[in-house]
């Protein structure tokens, strides 16, 4: 006569079994099933339908994805190209400003050159000290000329070059920058849409799958025998578990009455 735990330990014993039985059936039945509407051949013409439309919307954002990156490339190098016009525009006209801020110099030059001339010579009118005063005064004056000249031309270079400096590392780098900003944000965006195209291709691909398989008789033949397998697998082990249950409550009782099972 088994003891109470010896009749527990087998009913739970027996309740795995049938779990496990049922959960291995009901696997080999999934598995089963693709396999089975694998080998019609409706099924299988839609299936490659469906390939075959992928793999176009495969192709088609790999020549897109493609495009958009020579797009941006050339882009990019234009925006380069342009920053080295604007760089090369901006030093030939600081060049030109500084030779004519060099020719002026000795223009200026000469004028202080023939003022002081003129001053001498009305010096030698005078004499004694009066004429050194006036020779003094017209050396000065020409020095301070000179002096003048010699700061509007080197105002006029340094200024010449300052715009140039602006030019190349300021404004042709930001004109540069924002290029190359804008054409970032239009592959990323172009990218994004060509994306979102892939993603409606397939989904339709796999919608008009669906929709071939769902209106197939010999596909619902084979999922409603599925279905039905998979039920039964369902319905035995319930049965099982209630006769597992029913034989412990029974020999539990018999136990207690001191019966033999």
């Amino acid at each position: 006569m088994p003891t109470e735990q010896e009749i527990r330990d087998r009913t739970l014993r027996d309740l795995t079994t049938a779990f496990t039985t049922r959960d291995q059936t009901k696997a080999a039945i999934d598995a089963e099933q693709p396999v089975l509407l694998a080998g019609l051949a409706t099924v299988r013409a839609s299936m490659a339908a469906r390939d075959a439309a992928v793999e176009k919307a495969d192709a088609a954002l790999a020549g897109a994805l493609e495009r958009i990156r020579i797009q941006q490339d050339k882009e990019e190098i234009a925006a380069l190209e342009k920053e080295g016009a604007d760089g090369k525009a901006a030093a030939l006209l600081a060049e030109a400003e500084v030779q004519a801020a060099q020719l002026a110099y000795p223009v200026e030059k000469k004028k202080a050159d023939d003022a002081y001339n003129e001053a001498y010579k009305a010096a030698g009118h005078l004499v004694g000290p009066q004429a050194d005063e006036a020779r003094k005064a017209a050396r000065a004056a020409h020095d301070a000329a000179i002096d003048e000249a010699d700061r509007k031309c080197q105002e006029a270079i340094d200024a010449a070059r300052e715009k140039c400096r602006v030019a190349i590392d300021i404004t042709a780098k930001d004109e540069h920058d924002a290029a190359k900003k804008a054409a970032f944000d239009k592959a990323v965006t172009s990218r994004e849409t060509s994306e979102e195209r892939h993603r409606n291709a397939v989904a339709a691909a796999e919608a008009a799958l669906a929709k071939a398989l769902g209106a197939d008789p010999q596909v619902a033949d084979v999922v409603a025998d599925c279905a039905r397998r998979l039920k039964e697998a369902d319905d035995r082990y319930e049965a099982d578990c209630a006769a597992i249950m029913e034989r412990q409550a029974r020999e539990l009782e018999e136990l207690r009455r001191g019966g033999t099972s």
